[in-house]
């Protein structure tokens, strides 16, 4: 059964309007998928909105699905977000496609998940809200609104918004590196790449330790490229390391959620192939492949101008700050991810290490809003 045979072609102006529409579509859902619990593809605000307003019109929801490791473990009204590689499909009956701007791509995601299961006939039928539906979000708002809405927002309502070019290299480099989207990366690359920016001019090569699916180095390399347009940029001085097997193991300082991820083998939907083709635009990119502090002993003893450090937990960001830091040139900037605040505050080691660092050191670093933190070498 496909529950989106229905295509209604509307035109969606507003927020209001939606939760109208969606007032006239839910009870239709809830009557087709009462045979069984369903999931939600998608944990982003379209869905903790859907179950702070809906919830009494949705069917039993057994799990929400993400593709963002961030999200996994943590709650939405009471409701557990799921990796897609470990969740069952044969424990729903139906998927639910939580998105407006993005339903497309995610019910492609949903359709991927469902056929894990290889007869059709058993597959949980995937439905989409919004089937046939074009939104065109009124922008225009009063000014007090205005003001009201982006104190709400808070420190991810951040510059990035009304920088069009950072926003078409991020999207390129989703598309590259074929990772999801949140609102907390962009704002953290945002900040990344400018800080990258501050070091044009300084001798030394880049690195980034731990790479995922490879889009921050894929915003490295272009940013570089641009910068250095005189001098084709092919990557030869950009250097990876990651283990391409997901998180190493927690320790103490790192808490629970952390150990969450461990056991769900969280960040390891990815490969040196899959990061050589995000990079293809950059064959000389240097990868080495193992975990910390091991790798860090097959690099070249060079020096480096600007690093990426998100590797989450204390043991691995503890060793990454020890070795780039005492090889980092003057002027030159070590960026760690995850510091915090919320929600990246679900990785307190990296927190730990960033403050242990400094102060065994003497160094002094800058934690910003959007969680990432910022150490600079002083000449």
């Amino acid at each position: 059964m496909n529950i989106t045979a229905r295509r209604d072609n509307k035109v969606i102006r507003s927020i209001q309007e939606r939760d109208r529409y969606l007032e006239d579509r839910l009870p239709a859902l809830h009557q087709a998928t009462e045979s069984g619990p369903i999931a939600v593809y998608g944990a982003g605000k379209h869905t903790a909105h859907l179950f702070e307003h809906f919830g009494a019109l949705l069917p039993a929801v057994a799990f929400v699905l993400d593709d963002n490791p961030e999200a996994w473990g943590q709650l939405i009204e009471g409701v557990r977000i799921c990796d897609p590689g470990t969740a069952r499909p044969e424990e729903v009956t139906a998927v639910v496609v939580s998105s407006d701007a993005a339903e497309a791509v995610l019910a492609a995601r949903a359709q991927e998940w469902v056929g894990q299961i290889e007869e059709p006939a058993r597959r949980p039928s995937v439905c989409r809200l919004y089937d046939g539906c074009e939104f065109a979000y009124e922008k225009r708002v009063r000014k007090g609104q205005r003001k009201r809405r982006h104190h709400k927002l808070g420190p991810f309502y951040g510059a990035h918004r009304l920088e069009p070019t950072f926003n078409a290299l991020y999207d390129e480099g989703l598309e590259s590196a074929d990772v999801g989207d949140n609102e907390w990366r962009r704002a953290r690359f945002y900040n990344l790449i400018n800080l990258l920016k501050l070091t044009a001019g300084l001798d030394g090569f880049t690195a980034e330790a731990g790479c995922f699916r490879g889009q921050s180095s894929y915003l490295i390399c272009r940013t570089r490229a641009e910068q250095e347009a005189g001098d084709p940029f092919d990557g030869s001085t950009h250097v990876i390391v990651d283990s391409f097997e997901g998180l190493s193991e927690p320790t103490q300082p790192d808490g629970s959620f952390s150990a969450k991820l461990y056991e769900a083998g969280a960040f390891a939907n990815t490969s040196v192939e899959h990061v050589r083709g995000a990079l293809r635009a950059f064959p000389g990119v240097r990868i080495h492949k193992g975990w910390i502090p091991a790798v860090l002993g097959e690099l070249e003893d060079v020096p480096y101008r600007f690093v990426h450090v998100d590797v989450d937990l204390y043991e691995p960001v503890k060793d990454c700050l020890e070795y780039f830091y005492a090889r980092l040139v003057a002027g030159g900037v070590i960026v760690v991810d995850d510091h915090g605040p919320v929600p990246n505050g679900s990785y307190p080691g990296c927190a730990i290490a960033c403050q242990e660092f400094s102060a065994r050191v003497g160094v002094p670093f800058a934690p910003l809003s959007a969680g990432n933190a910022v150490f600079v070498k002083r000449g």
